[in-house]
């Protein structure tokens, strides 16, 4: 991850349970990683998220899962959520749960009753064979790419925005 200068000042100004900064999932797809949890949960994987697409770059918003690259977590978040904190064998030998260690431990997170929050203005790239980051999703919304089966667009809180709802949308 490359992370700009003044995230840990920037992160600890939005006093958040857990604030987080955008970043990007490799591949090119300007896709960032941010996820909403999905409507109904099931026993066999309460653990399921769904993409978001398109957020609000014009103030903090919440979210139920901004990834693990580039977070800020109060020490009271570990003290309250039920061990184990992360699943480690979540990927084990190839099997594919349908989660990862992330969605594993924001679900866990949320069940505890804290707030996830983004800052869109703490921009972080992802170094994979290339640079990933902001262009790329810029790029994305340019040409109206979105990814297969739509995503959620995230909106900032009536708190930060003033304006009624504040909920993510459901792009199709």
């Amino acid at each position: 991850m490359i992370l700009p200068k003044d995230v840990i000042l920037r992160l600890l100004a939005l006093d958040k349970d857990i604030a987080a900064g955008v970043y990007f999932l490799r591949g090119g797809s300007g896709q960032p990683c941010l996820y909403k949890r999905t409507p109904v949960e099931t026993k066999e994987n309460p653990y399921l998220h769904t993409p978001i697409t398109v957020y609000d770059e014009r103030g903090p918003f919440r979210v139920d899962c901004p990834g693990m690259g580039c977070v800020l977590i109060k020490t009271e978040v570990f003290r309250k959520i039920e061990r184990p904190w992360f699943d480690l064998k979540a990927n084990d030998e190839g099997k594919r749960n349908g989660y990862g260690q992330d969605l594993y431990f924001y679900t866990k997170v949320r069940w505890a009753g804290f707030e996830v929050w983004v800052d869109p203005g703490v921009i972080c790239d992802q170094i994979d064979t290339w640079v990933v980051g902001y262009a790329d999703y810029r790029k994305r919304l340019q040409n109206g790419k979105e990814p297969l089966g739509g995503g959620f667009i995230a909106l900032q809180s009536p708190e930060q925005s003033g304006a009624p709802g504040g909920q993510p949308s459901r792009l199709s």
